[in-house]
């Protein structure tokens, strides 16, 4: 007879771990309640990473996940980062509009 060893029950732990964080994930997500889950997923992972390791099907879960975070702030800080160059474009080039209507009217000024 086989008995229930350590692997088998991390092994079960661990699929229950991450079925949890596929199942009770709320409905609406926000990217905080995306970062948090990260987050606890990759605390969990560093915890039980010592003890077995994650099956395919856990794998492949965790590096979309990982993916998923990484698209996620990339597109976070593009939203953030965007607005600030728009301005910027608009400042520099009001001012180079002003500088170049100063000159022509310089320009006319010293002619006339």
């Amino acid at each position: 007879m086989i008995t229930d060893t350590g692997l088998g029950s991390v092994q079960r732990e661990r699929s229950a771990k991450i079925h949890m964080f596929t199942t009770s994930l709320p409905s609406t997500l926000t990217p905080t309640t995306c970062d948090e889950v990260l987050a606890d997923l990759e605390r969990w992972l560093r915890q039980a990473s010592r003890a077995a390791p994650l099956d395919e099907p856990e794998a492949s879960f965790v590096t979309a996940s990982r993916r998923a975070g990484r698209r996620t702030r990339w597109l976070r800080r593009l939203l953030v980062v965007a607005p600030v160059a728009i301005v910027l474009a608009a400042v520099t080039g009001y001012s180079a509009l002003e500088t170049r209507m100063a000159r022509r009217e310089a320009e006319t000024a010293h002619r006339g």
